[in-house]
């Protein structure tokens, strides 16, 4: 409140996100999201459960998909995950075993398949790496 600067800033970016629809681009970029996250929590056996609100996803990994036994916390499966998705050009963080995506809302479909595809290879390199 009372900082002229932040308002003028906060109006800009009001007035950005109405002119670029951003509201309707989030609406389509999350069920295109959906989509590459259902194919992945398919093909992937060591994902749980997929959680999304949005774009804001949690992707848990887990040893056993059926009855969702975890990894042992020493193996840190998800720290070596999100650091793999790094050597694929693809920033993201984990909670414990939980890959977090919170991408940007200008987001394209394009760029959405490159980040799953990191992460589906980061966890089968982040596995093998176990054994």
């Amino acid at each position: 409140t009372g900082n002229q600067l932040a308002c003028a800033v906060s109006i800009a970016n009001i007035n950005l996100m109405q002119r670029n629809n951003t509201i309707n681009h989030v609406k389509q970029i999350s069920t295109f999201l959906s989509k590459k996250l259902e194919i992945l929590e398919h093909r992937c056996e060591y994902v749980g459960e997929i959680r999304q609100r949005g774009i804001m996803v949690g992707i848990e990994l887990v040893k056993d998909k059926k009855s969702k036994l975890n990894f042992p916390p020493e193996r840190v499966l998800g720290h070596k995950t999100v650091m793999n998705c790094r050597k694929h050009g693809v920033l993201t963080r984990n909670l414990q075993d939980i890959i977090v995506l919170n991408p940007p809302l200008s987001i394209k479909n394009d760029e959405i398949e490159i980040i799953i595809d990191a992460i589906e290879k980061s966890i089968d390199e982040a596995v093998s790496s176990l054994w």
